[in-house]
This record gives C-alpha cells, structure tokens and sequence, in this order.
C-alpha cells in the first residue's frame, strides 16, 4: 500500500510537470521579424534578388535569427555563426529534412536529386554511394582528368583570354562530368553543358522560399501549359526535359560501355560495377539511386567549382600581392621546370589559405540549400515550429567582422597560425559547403579542382588591372560585388513572381563579368604550357 501511495504520487506530479513542459514550446514567441499581411504573410518582402543583401539588412533591424511568412509556411533565417552551428550542425537530427515546394520538387523534376531529398532512407542511401565513391582516396585516382583539364585551360587562356568564363566553365565542367560518367566532353557547343547551364541557377532559385506562386498555391500546377500566365509550367517542362535528356543519355552510355568492355573510370561505372545487379533493370533502387546521384554531382558541381574559380582570379587580381605570395612559395617548392601537381598541396600552406579565403570572401551560394524542421524547438527563448524552412545566410556569416577582421578585404593570412604569423580566425568550410549533414557531398572534388587550378595559374601566369565588358576597371569595392541579374533565357511571369516582364535575378553569386591578359611568368613557362598537351 505505502509503494502504491508512492507511485500514485509521482504520477500525480509528473503528469502536470510534463504537460507543462510539452505546452510551454507552444506558449513562446516565433522569432522578430518584419511584420507580414494577413494571408500571404511577408511574401511580398521576401527577397529573389541577392536575397543574402535583404536578409543581412533584417539582422541589422531584428538580430541574429529571423522570422517571416510565406503564405502559412514559417521561415526561420539564420544570420550568425552561432545560431547556424548551434542549430544545423549541433542539432542535425531535427534540422536536416528539406522544405518541399511544387515548382521545385514535382514540376522540375528536381525532388528526386540528392540535395533536395527528404531526410531518411533513399538519402541515406544516395549518401553511402557519395562516401564510397568520393572520398579523399577515390578522388586522388582522378588526378589525371584535372590535369588534362586544368593544363587545357592554360592553352586556351593564352589563344583566347578574353573567353575566360567560357574556359573556365568548360575546365571544371571535363573535371565533373569526366569522374562522374567517363564522359569526354566537346570543345565547343556540347549539349550536356548546355544542361547544366541552363537548369543550374533555376535549382537555386526554385528552391527559396517566395520564388513561385505554385509552391503556395498547388492549384495552379494544374493550369494548362497554354494559359496566359502560366510561363512557369513551360519554364518547368522544358527544364525538365533537358535535365531527363542528358542525366539518361549519360547513364546509359557507361551501361553501353560496360558492356562492351570499353568504360572508362567514372563514379556511375565503378557503383555499377560494385552493385553487382542486372543492369538493364530501370526499376531497381539501386540502379536508380546511381543514376540520381550522379546527376546531382554534374549538376551542381560545375557551376560552383567554375564560378569559384574565376573569383579566385578576380580576387588575386585586384590583390596583386597576395598573388606574389602566393608564386614565391609555389616557386620554392615547385620551382619552374614543371606544373603543380596535387602532391605539391601539404607543402604550399600559403595557397592552401588562399584557398579557404576565397569560399569566404566570395561564397558560391551565399545562403546554401534551405533546411527544414522535422520536429517543434526552442532556441534562445524563440519557437520553431516544426515543418520550418531555414536559411542559413551565408554570406552575413562569413562577412562578420565579429569573426574575420575587416571581412570585404582578400587576406589569406588569416587562415595561417598566429605562430606561423597569421591570425587563425575561423575555418570557412562549414558555410562555404553547406551545413550539418546536409554538407556538400562533393566537398573533396571541388576543393582539390579549385586548389590545382589556383596553383596551376599561379606557377604559370601573372595577370593584373581586371576591366569589365565596358573596359572600366575593377577596383576591390566592385571585386565584392556580385554580378547582377541571372540568365538571360530565364524570365518570370505573373504566376511564378511578383513582378512580370523581368528577368529572375540572382540566387546564386557570380563575380563581376571580367577579363584579364594572362601573361606567362617565363618563356620556359610558356613551353610547358603549350607542351601540356602533347
């Protein structure tokens, strides 16, 4: 009797205790933000232009985590290093999932995509096949596919330097499609670039908040092709079409050349292989998976390392004496009898610094890929209700100056120890490549392209003075600015945006259009420059 007056007890305290505590969550204020319309909430105000500029402007009103709406659906967005890493890395299990939109998901197609995946099994799934194929280990087999490309692009850049973004582009485009299929990729005019060059800017941008009507109102994905307004369904199904086109014509041709005997190492041939299964079964998971993955991988990373790329050129550029740096060590190490090779990276510190002040100082994608809740939280005394979209913004994370002094100035040394003579400010990567365990899978891939190419140029070139397509200089101010507008083929209309008759502007960031004259550092240089390719 007395342990069931004992029991009958703590039952009566713990069950108030806990519904107070469950309750509680609910009873919290949603974090500050600007204040909204009845309905549709702040979609009015949600930025599709540089939205990382509105983003920063509302931390500056409402602090470091922001809230509005879009339609019924919350928007958490995160402005500092410490909500960011608190609530995506150290809570992952519940900040992992991805918002789901309509135009994003079932109109493009793009929902089946390794980043856009729920968190769960399928992309657990799509994950092991990332970790086994692109590893450090993995990706060093590949060594010669970035030297083929990278020593390309030097002889391109002295034809023709003032198609620098078109080499660039096409470098880092042979690289990805290269290890992901095999796939030798045309000097001029290949359609599978023409691809991605076409469906990369609209994955960014279809996947923010506030980009399409559709995603809030579903109904509308019912209206017919034809019907005045309804641009975003033939935006949809022609962006669909070529993303099917290429990511089957590629598969299929490893399968062909699997069969044959002939296939070159390729992550879709070496997965095939290992898989062990019936090849000709469209239906497997598996299979599927492979070929999901694999698109993801050309997808999104020729774009990113590409544009990553040229801001390292515009960056050393308008920073002359990082670049003279930079060619003092890579000329102690490597000297001037050959190019870099990826085994020249632990002994160039110097450029490995460089490297990371380059995500910083111009990330590619300034508030990566949204996440999502999948379960109610509480941070610093605010709710976040679950189903919640977040958005880390990058581009405030990496320009705090509470974190990096001076944050718009391109200085590596602050990634070199304090006893080495630098000042050991905070690593770049998590933020450069994403967050938590939704970080870029392609992470070692694109460092290790980026890397090899800054120290391939550095051995090779000097280059100074970046002008615009006016010829008006490119001073450090303008250097940090991203480009304006986004592509050209890419128009909004009345459904798909607030504004009609425009162009969709940037989600991602690109540099500002230049050009520069690459000029050899030596004749033996040029030599073996125009000797790389025999």
């Amino acid at each position: 009797m007395e342990l069931e007056r004992y029991l009958i007890y703590i039952v009566v305290c713990l069950v108030p205790t806990l519904f107070f505590y469950s309750t509680r969550k609910k009873h919290l204020p949603l974090p500050p933000g600007p204040k909204g319309l009845p309905i549709v909430g702040n979609w009015f105000q949600l930025p599709i232009n540089l939205p990382w500029e509105t983003y920063t402007k509302w931390s500056e009103e409402y602090g470091e985590i922001v809230h509005v709406k879009d339609f019924a659906r919350n928007v958490i967005i995160l402005n500092s290093w410490k909500s960011a890493y608190t609530l995506l890395e150290k809570r992952s299990s519940i900040y992992s999932g991805r918002p789901q939109y309509v135009m994003f998901h079932e109109l493009l197609g793009f929902g089946r995509t390794t980043p856009s995946l729920p968190y769960g099994d399928t992309w657990r799934k799509h994950r092991k096949l990332y970790n086994q194929q692109m590893h450090k280990g993995a990706i060093s087999q590949f060594g010669s596919l970035q030297y083929e490309a990278i020593h390309e692009l030097l002889r391109n850049l002295l034809d023709s330097p003032l198609d620098l973004a078109q080499h660039v582009i096409h470098m880092s485009a042979s690289i990805v499609v290269g290890f992901t299929y095999g796939y030798k990729l045309q000097a001029k005019n290949d359609p599978l670039l023409k691809a991605i060059s076409g469906n990369s800017e609209l994955f960014i941008q279809a996947s923010r908040p506030g980009a399409f009507l559709v995603d809030n109102l579903p109904i509308l994905k019912y209206v017919p092709a034809w019907f005045p307004g309804a641009n975003f369904k033939r935006i949809a199904a022609a962006a669909r079409e070529r993303g099917d086109h290429s990511r089957d014509m590629t598969f299929k041709q490893v399968k062909l050349q699997l069969a044959l005997g002939n296939a070159l190492p390729s992550f879709v041939g070496r997965s095939l292989v290992e898989l062990g299964k019936d090849l000709d079964d469209e239906s497997d998971e598996d299979i599927d998976a492979i070929k999901r993955v694999a698109g993801g991988i050309f997808g999104a990373g020729t774009p990113t390392t590409a544009i990553t790329v040229l801001s390292f050129i515009l960056a050393v550029a308008v920073y002359p004496d990082c670049m003279k740096k930079a060619q003092a060590e890579i000329d102690l190490v490597v000297g001037s009898s050959r190019l870099p090779e990826l085994g020249d990276r632990a002994a160039l510190p110097y450029l490995g610094a460089m490297l990371k002040e380059v995500l910083r100082w111009f990330p590619v994608v300034p508030t990566a890929l949204p996440h999502a809740t999948t379960a109610d939280d509480v941070y610093e005394g605010y709710r976040i209700p679950a189903g919640s979209v977040i958005i880390p913004n990058s581009w405030k994370i990496l320009h705090d100056p509470e974190s990096y002094a001076d944050p718009y100035t391109f200085r590596p040394e602050r990634f070199i120890p304090e006893e080495n003579g630098g000042t050991s400010e905070r690593d770049p990567t998590i933020g450069s490549f994403g967050y938590g365990r939704r970080i870029c899978s392609g992470k070692n891939l694109a460092e290790a392209t980026v890397w090899l190419t800054m120290a391939t140029l550095l051995s090779a070139f000097r280059w100074t003075n970046p002008v615009d397509r006016t010829g008006k200089t490119i001073d450090r101010i303008r250097a940090t600015q991203p480009a304006p507008g986004g592509s050209a083929w890419y128009c909004t209309f009345s459904f798909s945006n607030r504004k009609t008759n425009t162009h969709h502007k940037n989600a991602s960031s690109r540099p500002q259009d230049f050009t520069v004259q690459f000029i050899p550092r030596s004749k033996k240089l040029e030599a073996i420059i125009n000797q790389s390719g025999s």
